[in-house]
């Protein structure tokens, strides 16, 4: 465990926080990773780490709800609080030195760790094409919307495409976020995809997505999901 100090705090809609902690000593993890998180008087969580490597702080997407350690990440914690962060988690990372386009989705605050991998694709200048796909259920779910088109033209060769579930405003594609990307691609076989959402949604995205004919090695999640693959019935593990 690595004590850490909340160095800031960034409210973007009702319920979503943006956190900054800065650990008291050097903190190594791959863009992608989690980390158990730990407040006085609560059980650890665990938070997917929001930025690639290299910043002298951590960053960690909080949505208020319910009750317990999320609720008070989201509305009690303070700048100047202290943090237990565990030594980062997970295998769904950003593979380097790999040559296929990347797809990203992310619905809601699964765009974290989704952000950390693309950041760190950006930095090493993936050298293919790359595609966010971000869903949400309404317009505020669609958060950091500046910082992903700098992150956008920094790179280039990077299209961002914004879906709704459950509200038309005009501004963004409609439906559940899977199903839009299978709208624009009829064949995923080319790509390498990370996403990043809640484990029903990821789950119920992965058949179309191996049906377009992604390969499961190039299919990357921090939610493992065993299924049945859509063409031969034969069982599909998902995870990192």
């Amino acid at each position: 465990m690595f004590k850490a100090t909340v160095s800031a705090i960034e409210s973007i809609s009702d319920d979503i926080r943006i956190l900054r902690l800065i650990p008291d000593a050097g903190y190594d993890y791959k863009a992608g990773q989690y980390a158990e998180l730990t407040f006085d008087g609560f059980e650890a969580r665990p938070f997917s780490i929001a930025n690639a490597p290299g910043a002298d702080f951590i960053e960690f997407h909080i949505r208020g709800v319910g009750h317990g350690a999320r609720a008070y990440a989201a509305q009690g914690l303070k700048v100047g609080d202290e943090v237990m962060v565990s030594a980062p988690m997970g295998a769904c990372v950003y593979i380097e030195n790999c040559a296929k386009p990347i797809m990203a989705i992310a619905g809601g605050i699964g765009l974290a760790p989704i952000k950390a991998i693309l950041e760190e694709a950006v930095r090493h200048k993936h050298g293919a094409p790359v595609y966010l796909y971000f869903g949400g259920r309404i317009e505020s779910d669609l958060y950091l919307h500046d910082a992903l088109e700098a992150l956008a033209a920094d790179y280039g060769d990077f299209t961002i495409v914004t879906a709704l579930s459950e509200q038309d405003d005009g501004r963004h594609r409609s439906g559940l976020i899977a199903d839009v990307v299978l709208e624009d691609f009829k064949d995923l076989s080319p790509f390498r995809v990370y996403i990043g959402g809640p484990p029903a949604m990821i789950e119920a995205s992965v058949p179309g997505l191996l049906g377009a004919g992604l390969d499961v090695s190039c299919i990357h999640s921090d939610t493992t999901i065993t299924m049945a693959r859509p063409d031969n019935g034969d069982p599909a593990r998902v995870h990192g």
